[in-house]
């Protein structure tokens, strides 16, 4: 359904301009801005899911 399809989705968009995008920055600044670059936007994005979902209580006992 949806889900499998969002999935593959952004799985081969990461796939595709992970590599140019990480090859321009190291070509431009060095291979540390890339680390730096993924590891904040890993972080937002934690953020991001973190505020989204944070009323999202599963009851103890219960799996999800």
């Amino acid at each position: 359904g949806r889900a499998f399809g969002l999935t593959t989705t952004a799985q081969q968009f990461g796939s595709m301009f992970g590599p140019l995008v990480a090859g321009t920055v190291t070509s431009l600044w060095g291979i540390q801005y890339v680390f730096l670059g993924t590891g904040l936007f890993l972080l937002f994005a934690g953020k991001w899911i973190h505020r989204r979902h944070k009323d999202d209580v599963v009851p103890s006992g219960h799996l999800a």
